[in-house]
């Protein structure tokens, strides 16, 4: 029986111990030099290095600073010209709704929440900079488990020391103890939200707060949209000259109700009538990105058809078509 007891205290010590350092090992991502990372796309830096907002704050950066939307001085966005370059452009421009408007604030934390925000997550995580949620999740239980264990193998020491000819074995399930505790400490799961770098995410992620990965003789002649979204994505808006954008970029990041959990329920659950978007690489398509009717009438308006014609997407005489 004393054995089996001994058995257990073993079993109860270095099996969660184990797990949990193995899981500790799948959190330090690949063991290459941060410089040889293939550059992530900008929304993806930007992603790794602020989440979701540093994302929003990018996309309207570029959106901005080329001419296709704009924040007026009230902290309102107005699309100029509804051309999208990728998935979460696309987002923002359905969250602006029929009249191709919105606040500031509202449509970052729309933005936030949207789908568009789940690829970058996934594709950092396919990078190995990213840990995913079920790697998360199985490390907590992993924790917990061997908390467990600690404390059985504790116990189960403590009464070996009582049993004739056991006195080694209580005294080595006390070092696994000890051995299992410094183990817990040095391999605790995050305890905050944005603990879910891997080391190597971590280690690039200090990387861009010092390196351009964008900087280079091949991209001279970047646009001045793609040099200060990269800008963004990097150090955020506090980062961008002084101006218009930064101070209402700032003022809609202060506000309270833009990261309140209410909020982002509400703006999940919301429906709003949308248009489809797919991308555009040339101003030059500008003309067939506006709603048109037929039947003799028409939406020639860039930011919304006339009431008396047309709706979000259709006219009540007449039939009206978008096409993004």
């Amino acid at each position: 029986m004393l054995a089996f007891l001994a058995l257990l205290a073993f079993v109860g010590l270095v099996g969660p111990s184990a797990w949990l350092l193995s899981l500790r090992g799948q959190a330090r991502g690949a063991d290459i030099p941060v410089r040889k990372i293939s550059t992530p796309e900008t929304l993806e830096v930007a992603y790794l290095m602020g989440g979701g907002y540093r994302a929003a704050d990018t996309v309207i950066t570029r959106m901005v600073t080329d001419g296709r939307i704009a924040v007026g001085s009230d902290g309102k966005v107005t699309v100029l010209e509804a051309v999208s370059h990728d998935a979460v452009e696309r987002a923002l421009l359905s969250a602006c709704g029929a009249d191709w408007s919105g606040s500031l604030s509202k449509l970052r934390t729309v933005l936030r929440w949207k789908p568009a925000m789940d690829t970058l997550e996934r594709s950092l995580e396919a990078r190995g900079l990213l840990l995913s949620a079920a790697t998360r999740r199985t490390w907590e239980r992993a924790a917990n488990t061997q908390v467990a264990g600690l404390v059985v193998g504790a116990t189960l020491g403590t009464g070996l020391l009582f049993a004739p000819g056991f006195l080694a074995v209580a005294l080595l399930a006390f070092v696994l103890v000890v051995a299992g505790i410094v183990l817990r400490v040095k391999c605790a799961p995050p305890r905050h939200s944005w603990g879910n770098t891997t080391d190597l995410g971590a280690e690039y992620r200090a990387y861009l707060e010092t390196n351009d990965p964008w900087s280079g003789p091949w991209n001279e002649e970047s646009d001045e949209a793609a040099r200060l979204a990269g800008l963004v994505a990097r150090r955020g808006y506090e980062a961008l000259p002084d101006g218009e954008l930064r101070e209402q970029l700032k003022k809609a990041d202060q506000e309270p109700s833009s990261h309140s959990p209410v909020r982002r329920a509400s703006s999940t659950r919301k429906k709003k009538p949308r248009s489809s978007y797919s991308s555009s690489s040339s101003s030059s398509s500008s003309s067939t990105l506006y709603s048109s009717c037929s039947s003799g009438s028409s939406c020639s308006s860039s930011s919304s058809c006339s009431s008396s014609s047309c709706s979000s997407s259709s006219c009540s005489s007449s039939s009206c078509g978008s096409s993004y």
